[in-house]
């Protein structure tokens, strides 16, 4: 999605989300119209304790690529 969205974008963040810690409803929808992929869409405000980690997102020659603290 960021590859989409973003492309050439600077100073971008991937927010890591204990999704536990959040009071504000979390659903998974469809990103774009016909498409089958899930994207987490938070339905309120994000809470500042449920941010566990952030790190920069950065794009290369083939588009970003999630840094190792995605994987968690």
């Amino acid at each position: 999605m960021a590859n989409a969205r973003f492309a050439g974008a600077q100073d971008l963040v991937l927010l890591c989300v204990a999704t536990d810690r959040l009071s504000a409803p979390l659903r998974y929808e469809p990103g774009d119209p016909g498409s089958d992929e899930l994207f987490p869409h938070l339905y309120g405000p994000l809470d500042a304790g449920a941010v566990t980690d952030v790190a920069p997102l950065q794009e290369g020659p083939d588009g970003f690529a999630l840094p190792p603290q995605a994987a968690r």
